[in-house]
């Protein structure tokens, strides 16, 4: 399946086939299934809705788009929608294997999202690990090569984001990777004051927390 939403057409009245007409028609429905023409866009916004939903089967999907378009896959993962990308969502949502694919795919891993409603925008992948603290992620984006003094549109780094949200571990793999510790403050909590309207406002879709990872 190359696409998360296939449309089927069946026939009213089933014809008799050849096993020789049945191998071609089969061969050309793989063919035009493979060059079909979809909109990344819609297939990004298709792929951060079902992430929620189904993330086994997205993984399945994604393994198929690789293998037959993997091009495709790497306009998809990085195409943007209202801000994000489907890379950063799986970085955010701490999905391992759909990070690595994303690498995979050719994704330049400091690859910067745009400015969604309440985070300051210009954040990488590593800054969303970091915030939310999941050392796996980090440990695959370091290795990829990930800046790790990387800095958002507010000269923030992911080590900044690993200490406000006080992960502890999460700071601790940055500071062995070369983060510069001066750049965050572990004994600070952040007030009311200090943060925007929305602090932080990670869409929900992307956002929330399987059971699994309580």
């Amino acid at each position: 399946m190359l696409s998360i939403t296939t449309l089927t057409r069946k026939s009213k009245k089933p014809k008799l086939m050849s096993d020789n007409d049945r191998k071609k028609k089969k061969g050309l429905v793989s063919e035009i299934s493979q060059n079909q023409e979809i909109n990344p866009k819609n297939e990004a916004i298709s792929m951060m809705g079902m992430l929620k939903r189904d993330e086994e089967a997205l993984t399945l999907h994604i393994k198929d788009l690789l293998k037959y378009r993997k091009d495709y896959a790497k306009t998809v993962f990085t195409t943007d929608v209202e801000g994000w990308t489907p890379f950063h969502a799986f970085a955010l949502r701490g999905c391992r294997k759909l990070v690595k694919f994303s690498l995979k795919a050719g994704v330049e891993v400091d690859l910067e999202m745009g400015q969604p409603e309440g985070l300051p925008g210009g954040c990488s992948a590593l800054h969303l690990a970091s915030h939310r603290g999941d050392v796996s992620i980090i440990d695959i984006l370091i290795t990829n090569g990930a800046a790790v003094n990387k800095k958002d549109n507010s000269d923030r780094t992911p080590i900044f984001y690993a200490s406000r949200a006080s992960n502890t571990l999460a700071m601790k793999k940055l500071a062995r990777a070369g983060a510069d510790v001066s750049l965050c403050d572990p004994d600070h909590k952040a007030s009311i004051d200090d943060l925007p309207p929305s602090p932080f406002c990670f869409l929900p879709f992307v956002g929330q927390r399987r059971k699994s990872d309580k």
